[in-house]
């Protein structure tokens, strides 16, 4: 199990055994192997429920795992964010500072256009390359950094709008790891969680 470490003043912590279960599950619903990240930005303190102004179908810190359709989602609005963060603005609390959003999608043939292509279209068209970023690893395979704006999100699933996005290939699998504001620590944040996800394979795979 890796370490707590903290990238850019952003502290990353080890997934309890429960959240380890749900990437399972989602795997064996999904029957496909999914990039369950091992460590994840801190949670707010369970003491502050109110912490943040969580939009109604998410709560405060607390991911929503899924495995539906065959893709997997790990949707995770809250997290402890350093002074300067770059996220989700004006949504933190009374004195409307920042929300840390983050997300991990994956499928075999992932894509994020609302009407489904062939061949698939994993990245979203409103998100372009990030020029100058450096060659990536991610599990021994390339990785790319894609900046994706505010909108119009045209075809394209909402998911990332306003992230940095991640994306890399394993075991078949197109995973994609993404924070919500543009900054060198989101891009730093996806490179570390995503480095720190493990397979998860279905369990009749394990057999």
């Amino acid at each position: 199990m890796p370490k707590a470490k903290s990238v850019d003043g952003v502290a990353l912590v080890p997934i309890t055994s429960g959240l380890r279960n749900q990437c399972q599950r989602a795997a064996d619903v999904t029957r496909t192997p999914v990039p369950c990240p091992e460590l994840i930005p801190e949670p707010p303190p369970s003491s502050e429920p109110n912490f943040a102004y969580c939009s109604s179908d998410l709560q405060c810190g607390i991911p929503d795992i899924s495995g539906l359709g065959g893709y997997f989602l790990w949707n995770q609005q809250g997290f402890e964010v350093p002074a300067g963060y770059i996220g989700v603005p004006g949504e933190n609390g009374p004195g409307g500072g920042p929300l840390g959003h983050f997300v991990v999608y994956s499928a075999r043939n992932l894509d994020t256009s609302i009407i489904r292509h062939s061949p698939p279209l994993p990245v979203p068209s409103y998100c372009s390359t990030i020029p100058g970023a450096s060659a990536l690893m991610v599990h021994g395979s390339p990785a790319n950094l894609y900046e994706c704006s505010e909108g119009p999100h045209g075809p394209s699933t909402e998911l990332y709008l306003g992230h940095e996005l991640l994306v890399w290939n394993q075991n078949g699998v197109t995973c994609e790891v993404s924070f919500h504001g543009h900054s060198q620590v989101n891009q730093d944040l996806d490179v570390a969680v995503a480095r720190a996800t493990s397979m998860v394979f279905p369990t009749q795979d394990r057999g």
